[in-house]
C-alpha cells in the first residue's frame, strides 16, 4: 500500500472509531427546555438560524434571526412548518411534551387558526460530537403530515449562559436581525 493510501485508510479508521463512539453514546434528552436555544440550518451553502428564549413561565421569545439569503428585508424565521397552503410559525408560548425529548410550541398560522406544534428531538446524527439535537415535526394541531418550513434539516442546541460562549458567534455575525430592537 502506498503512503497516501495508508494515510487515507488510517484516517477512515480513526473517523469511524471516533464517530462510532459518539454514536454509541447518544445525546440524552434535555433535562429542561428552559434556557436559550439556537435553531438553525447548518448543512447547506447559505445559512439561516434563530435564537429562542424558553422561559420557565412558558413564554417563548424570538431574540435574534440570521438569514444569509435575505437582502435588506426581514430574514426568514427558522421555526416554521407547513402542510399544503397552511404555514405556522413558532409563537409566543411553549410547554414540555409528554416525554423529555418532546416540546410543544404555540403556532401562529397564516389561516388565522392557532395550532400547537409538537416536536421531538434526537441526537444530531451528521455531527454527533456537537451535542446538538435534530428536531422532527410530530404533529401540528393534532395532525401528522406537517413539514419543516424549508427543505433544509434543522439542528437545535442549547446556548451557553455565558454571553461569550456558544451562540455568541451567531449574534456577532453581520446582518443579524433582532426583532425587539428599534428599526
Amino acid at each position: 500500500m502506498t503512503p497516501p493510501r495508508r494515510l487515507a485508510a488510517a484516517l477512515c479508521v480513526a473517523l469511524a472509531c471516533a464517530t462510532g463512539d459518539a454514536a454509541a453514546q447518544p445525546t440524552p434528552p434535555p433535562a429542561s427546555w428552559v434556557g436559550v436555544w439556537l435553531l438553525h440550518e447548518p448543512w447547506h451553502g447559505s445559512y439561516a438560524g434563530a435564537v429562542y428564549r424558553f422561559e420557565a413561565s412558558g413564554a417563548l421569545t424570538l431574540t435574534a434571526m440570521l438569514d444569509t439569503t435575505a437582502r435588506g428585508g426581514r430574514p426568514r424565521q427558522v421555526g416554521s412548518v407547513f402542510r399544503g397552503r397552511v404555514g405556522c410559525r413558532f409563537g409566543a408560548r411553549w410547554r414540555p411534551g409528554a416525554s423529555p425529548e418532546r416540546v410543544v410550541i404555540a403556532g401562529d398560522c397564516n389561516d388565522g387558526r392557532a395550532r400547537d406544534i409538537e416536536l421531538t428531538v434526537g441526537p444530531s446524527w451528521p455531527m454527533p460530537l456537537t451535542s446538538g439535537y435534530v428536531p422532527r415535526v410530530l404533529r401540528v394541531g393534532g395532525q401528522r403530515g406537517w413539514e419543516r418550513g424549508s427543505s433544509w434539516a434543522w439542528e437545535l442546541y442549547r446556548c451557553d449562559a455565558d454571553p461569550a460562549g456558544r451562540c455568541a458567534d451567531f449574534e456577532d455575525r453581520r446582518g443579524v436581525f433582532f426583532p425587539t430592537a428599534p428599526r
